[in-house]
């Protein structure tokens, strides 16, 4: 499988081989995304999956941004002041920044991780049961606790998390964008569709 530039996206046949490589881990979370260099990148590749014309902003004027301030406070001190240094930028091209406010970092995390050990478990138990040397110790360390996922558990995580998004919807349904630390381990539930 080779790594397909932005270009290459946006030229491609979404026939193609653009998505065939992707290995599951937990259904409930998983998405493809694009993984960019510059945020040029990003809006083209943004412009390849959605057919709009994505430029680069240089007026946000209108445009209100919450930041969930809690999901960063207390990081190491680059992330914190990047992250002001990014305020500063979007306030200077006229963006509205509104704090908002979220459940902690860890109720999220904490709702997904019992929902990703059981799907990544049922996943892979086959190859785990049969040939467990072929994953990493890593690996098998986190997926493995999965198969101590009861039913009555994993339904009961989906409840919580359709909780969760209907939280985060809320508090940003004033809004048009959020800011926050980002992490690959969390979906962006603010885009998610009501019926996820």
């Amino acid at each position: 499988f080779k790594q397909k530039t932005a270009y290459e996206i946006y030229q491609c046949d979404w026939s193609s081989d653009v998505c065939s490589s992707d290995l599951p881990l937990a259904s409930t979370f998983d998405t493809v995304g694009l993984l960019c260099r510059s945020a040029e990148d990003a809006a083209i590749g943004l412009r390849a999956l959605t057919g709009s014309d994505i430029l680069l902003a240089e007026d946000l004027r209108g445009l209100r941004i919450g930041l969930v301030r809690s999901h960063y406070e207390g990081a190491q001190p680059e992330l914190v002041q990047a992250i002001d240094e990014a305020v500063t930028v979007m306030r200077g091209l006229g963006a509205a920044i509104e704090d908002a406010t979220l459940p902690d970092l860890e109720v999220y995390g904490t709702c997904s991780r019992g929902i990703t050990a059981a799907e990544a478990f049922t996943v892979h138990r086959d190859a785990l049961v049969e040939n467990p040397d072929i994953f990493g110790e890593m690996f098998r360390y986190r997926v493995m606790p999965g198969v101590l996922v009861q039913g009555a558990d994993y339904v009961a995580a989906q409840w919580f998390r359709r909780e969760l998004i209907e939280q985060t919807l809320i508090a940003f349904e004033r809004l048009d964008r959020k800011s926050t630390r980002l992490n690959s381990s969390h979906t962006d539930i603010s885009r998610m569709p009501s019926s996820a």
